[in-house]
């Protein structure tokens, strides 16, 4: 998922075709075991903390705050979800 908004990002800065279609794999492929997943809000939820834990991990270690455009969305929204339905990770 992290892989498939950094080339989207990329394509958006330089417009080349590889970028967007890399980023078109990645996504498709994230959606294609999302669907395939037997536990879907376990497969979403660990998604998110992934993404907010090694985003946060590689801002500390590389001394840098570029990922938080990314890093903090998913973090609220693992925090959102887990509030709202927690309960079905039983």
């Amino acid at each position: 998922m992290v892989a498939g908004i950094g080339h989207f990002l990329d394509w958006l800065k330089d417009r080349k075709p590889i970028d967007w279609k890399l980023s078109l794999g990645f996504m498709v492929t994230y959606g294609i075991m999302l669907l395939l997943s037997p536990k879907r809000f376990n497969f979403v939820i660990v998604s998110l903390l992934a993404i907010a834990v090694c985003g946060a991990l590689n801002a500390f270690l590389l001394r840098s705050v570029l990922g938080l455009p990314i890093i903090v969305p998913c973090a609220l929204l693992a925090y959102l979800l887990l509030r709202w339905k927690g309960n079905l990770l039983k």
